[in-house]
């Protein structure tokens, strides 16, 4: 009964969200189109798509849903600032009451769901009770990871896009460009995270930010060994008043051969790391094979 309930929810939403399509779409692309030319000179030309009703209705919903959770969410200042931080590294842009408040629907639906499907197999009182502690862990758990996981994705790519980057930095440069304009032209010509936070960097130089606070800002939001370093050696030459053009050459140098002696330690390591699965999996079978026939032909001689 409980299955055939939601089998009905579902096609009624669907068959509704289909009507509303049909019936509203036109108007909404209307809509949608003289909204995006109030605003032409902030839009690029993948902008213009089509209003997708049910992911509007989706977003809507949610937002809703989280505007009634977010009240409610603990105030700790430090716990607030700590996933502020952690969220600027994964490049998700949302406050961290929201995102927390995001986290607890997940784990309440992640509890529906485990008790609706603790009802329909019909198990025991102490089961269904049993199953929303489950759930209450298994949203936790895929929040929890769900975060690092972002963060370990994005850390990774900075990490391999920052040589290219910083060479692009050193060729514009020497070609005549001041550091700021050569970060503006980066930006617009490439694409990828650290893009993204040099792209925050030069928005903020351009509304009054220091060079010196903003290249921190970008150094403590990629949270890159290598950038701090690009950093520290920027700001020190505009201190010394250096040739920036020489520091830039300098750093994409020491950056490639960081890169390079880190793929070379890698290397090294693999055959340490391929000893455990070839003893565990392959000699085993290895031995089966070889000594198997001789000892069944041992056995066999003895009987």
């Amino acid at each position: 009964v409980f299955v055939g309930a939601v089998s009905l929810g579902i096609m009624s939403y669907i068959i509704f969200g289909g009507i509303f399509n049909i019936i509203f779409m036109p108007k909404l692309t209307t809509l949608q189109r003289l909204s995006d030319v109030e605003r032409l000179d902030e839009l690029k030309d993948d902008d213009f798509k089509d209003v997708n009703f049910t992911k509007q209705l989706a977003e809507g919903l949610l937002n809703a849903v989280l505007e009634v959770i977010e009240p409610i969410v603990p105030r700790n200042t430090t716990a607030l600032k700590n996933m502020e931080r952690q969220l600027r590294r994964a490049g998700i842009n949302m406050t961290p009451t929201r995102y927390s408040a995001l986290s607890i629907f997940r784990i309440l639906l992640f509890a529906f769901i485990f008790i609706a499907l603790g009802i329909a197999l019909g198990l025991p009182l102490g089961f269904r009770i049993l199953s929303i502690f489950v759930g209450i862990y298994a949203g936790y758990t895929i929040n929890r990871f769900s975060l690092i996981r972002k963060l370990d994705v994005r850390k990774d790519e900075i990490y391999h896009q920052l040589p290219e980057v910083i060479d692009l930095l050193s060729v514009s440069v020497a070609a005549g460009l001041g550091f700021d304009q050569a970060i503006a032209y980066v930006v617009e010509k490439s694409k990828g995270a650290l893009i993204d936070e040099f792209d925050i960097t030069r928005k903020e130089m351009s509304l009054g930010v220091s060079r010196k606070e903003a290249l921190e800002a970008l150094a403590e939001r990629c949270n890159n060994r290598e950038i701090q370093t690009f950093v520290t050696a920027v700001v020190q030459s505009e201190i010394m008043g250096a040739n920036i053009n020489n520091i830039l050459q300098v750093q994409s140098e020491t950056i490639r051969e960081i890169h390079r002696q880190n793929i070379e330690e890698k290397a090294q390591k693999l055959p340490v790391t391929m000893l455990l699965p070839l003893v565990a999996f392959i000699f085993p079978n290895v031995l089966i094979i070889i000594l198997a026939p001789a000892i069944l032909n041992l056995m066999k001689t003895l009987s």
